[in-house]
């Protein structure tokens, strides 16, 4: 869970470097444009995290269960 934590936080700064570009994209109109596409790619990426993070938790239990807790 930790590694996931630090891929999304890594995720998350680098939208905010993409936006510091912001007045090249605010002065020909599209700042909304990059903002939107910043913030879907980060709630993709965190959701499909959240996805493997439950299978293999659920995989994990599974092998637990299976082979006996070590």
């Amino acid at each position: 869970m930790k590694k996931i934590t630090h891929i999304f936080l890594l995720c998350v700064v680098i939208p905010f470097s993409v936006m510091a570009q912001g007045d090249y994209y605010e002065n020909i109109g599209k700042i909304y444009v990059v903002a939107a596409v910043a913030a879907v790619l980060v709630l993709g990426i965190g959701a499909f995290l959240l996805y493997l993070d439950k299978r293999i938790s659920k995989l994990e239990k599974q092998i637990e269960d299976e082979y006996g807790s070590k």
